[in-house]
């Protein structure tokens, strides 16, 4: 089937943007954020830290 057509079309207009932008149509650097946020009281309790994961990780 066409499987990967909207990933390949949304990678294309991307490299398209950024160049259209004046910049290179790859970018150079990547920032990773893994901190791990305590939710609010207004999330209830299918939320604790890291969202809805279960302690222990299982």
């Amino acid at each position: 089937m066409n499987r990967g057509v909207f990933e390949d079309l949304v990678h294309d207009l991307r490299m398209t943007l950024r160049m259209l932008q004046g910049k290179a149509a790859h970018p150079s650097a990547a920032i990773y954020d893994a901190r791990t946020l305590q939710s609010t009281p207004q999330s209830g309790e299918r939320a604790g830290y890291d969202g809805h994961k279960r302690p222990g990780g299982r």
